[in-house]
């Protein structure tokens, strides 16, 4: 028996006046859990109805600010290139059809209407109209300077005699003139226009691959003293084209795409001293060049193709020009043992600063004469290399450190004949993507230890392409020191774009 002034039985009073508010209190809780929740799934709803209403909502063009408009007109027109009036695929005209902000804005924008394109083989209107279309469209442009671009041959709805008012009226606002997939009948008939192009940077002379090789006074641009540019594809450059004009002497970079011969470049070159930029294809089977080497005092870049057969070709190219400006090569550039003793007689009296390089399925000779005699090369880029060839580099380059001393980025694309097969057979000698795998994170790792504060790669890229079934070939262990190298900041990439292995 309990007393009732007892410890006991004043605790057991405490324990149930607590237990009854416990009670009580879960029963509000759940009262009050119940009414939150119906609050709750309220808002909810509401919010989903809100979303529901701003998903099917547009927005009226008017209230797009016009600075953001300007840039999607700009957008619109960089897509676009030259705008055609005739076809609104091609045409800044469907934006002055929205709306009036719209209109207003588009017609505000110079840069718009400052370029054009004439289809000479598409649906074209009648002279008088097509001229009006053509005044009206660079009307809009102000006085800025313009660029025409005449593409396709001469159909059945033009006469070319249709545009030669036009541009009487605007060659002295033209900056770039581009004739393209056209035929040399229309280059001929627009040599005898008389045309002067007092502010042409940029001039573009295409005839189709249907005609043949076409030989050209290029009169069209004699009246052009600031051209800068030039390009000429399928067209010849013998007898007339070497007579240049003195104006040109002030051109810059010259653009020589169908086959030519050395001799003619030779030709070219004498007459452009300022020329600094030279892309060319030199035909198949060229001559032999037996005279002096012609010494150009500016051409710092050189972007050469060459036909069958490439060595030879290659060979009688070098040993006709000394270039002590040279400084990119971006083309694969094919040497052969053969070729040693030119390229070496080219560096030797060239002495170029050399900074970019490419070269295809070099020997180690080959790579190592250019290293010795261009020692500020910077990018160096090899197709198809080989597998002695890798060796030899990584072994020269962790040990070396004069061996390509200032190389900032090096990119070696492999053949698809060496998917991932190392070591390769004897008949499959070229370099495959496991031996750099295998290879670069401790020749990176050596170099920088080797060079110190000197050490200057920035990037190291092996494009190939690697079947997507293979992708699992290489195990995290042996990714691990390259994941490394690119946390701390190299910029590494194997594979391909579309299928990258690391």
């Amino acid at each position: 028996m309990t007393l009732p002034n007892s410890p006991s039985a004043t605790l057991r009073s405490q324990i149930a006046e607590l237990e009854a508010t416990l009670a009580l209190q879960r029963e509000e809780a759940e009262k009050a859990a119940f009414h939150h929740k119906r609050l709750i799934n309220g808002t909810e709803n509401q919010l989903a109805a809100l979303h529901e209403q701003l998903a099917s909502t547009t927005y009226p063009v008017e209230t797009v600010p016009p600075e953001i408009l300007s840039e999607i007109f700009r957008s619109y027109q960089r897509q676009n290139g030259c705008g055609n009036p005739f076809d609104n695929r091609s045409s800044p005209i469907p934006l002055t059809q929205v709306c009036r902000t719209w209109r207003r804005l588009a017609l505000s924008m110079f840069e718009l209407w400052t370029s054009l394109a004439i289809y000479l083989d598409g649906r074209l209107p009648p002279g008088p109209v097509l001229q009006r279309g053509v005044v009206d469209w660079f009307a809009r442009a102000g006085k800025r300077d313009l660029e025409i671009m005449v593409m396709g041959d001469e159909g059945d709805d033009i006469d070319l005699a249709d545009l030669q008012p036009l541009f009487v009226q605007f060659a002295p606002r033209l900056k770039m003139l581009s004739i393209e997939d056209s035929s040399a009948d229309i280059i001929e008939e627009m040599n005898t226009w008389n045309l002067h192009f007092p502010v042409l940077l940029d001039a573009i002379l295409y005839v189709g691959l249907g005609y043949d090789m076409h030989e050209t006074n290029l009169e069209l641009l004699h009246n052009a003293p600031k051209l800068d540019s030039l390009t000429l594809f399928n067209v010849t450059l013998q007898n007339e084209f070497l007579d240049v004009p003195e104006q040109w002497r002030k051109l810059t970079k010259l653009v020589l795409q169908g086959s030519v011969y050395t001799a003619e470049c030779v030709g070219a070159l004498k007459g452009l001293p300022a020329l600094r930029v030279l892309e060319v294809t030199i035909g198949p089977n060229d001559p032999t060049w037996t005279q002096v080497p012609y010494l150009h005092p500016a051409l710092e870049e050189l972007e050469a193709t060459f036909e069958e057969p490439e060595a030879a070709n290659a060979a009688v190219f070098l040993r006709a020009f000394t270039f002590p400006c040279l400084r990119k090569l971006p083309r694969a550039l094919p040497v052969s043992i053969a070729d040693e003793r030119v390229l070496s007689a080219f560096l030797q009296r060239s002495s170029p600063p050399l900074r970019e390089l490419s070269l295809r399925g070099p020997s180690i000779e080959t790579l190592r004469m250019f290293t010795e005699k261009c020692p500020g090369l910077s990018d160096l880029r090899i197709h198809r290399p080989r597998v002695q060839l890798v060796t030899h580099f990584f072994d020269s380059w962790e040990s070396d450190p004069g061996f390509c001393a200032a190389l900032e980025h090096v990119t070696f694309v492999l053949s698809n004949d060496a998917l991932y097969t190392y070591p390769p057979s004897e008949t499959a000698a070229l370099a495959s993507i496991e031996l750099f795998v295998e290879r670069t994170a401790d020749a990176v790792n050596k170099r920088r230890a080797l060079c110190g504060s000197q050490f200057c790669l920035r990037s190291l890229k092996v494009h190939c392409y690697l079947p997507r079934y293979l992708g699992f070939l290489f195990s995290e262990e042996k990714m691990r020191g390259l994941r490394k190298l690119r946390d701390e900041g190299l910029n590494i990439v194997f594979g391909s774009f579309k299928n990258p292995v690391f």
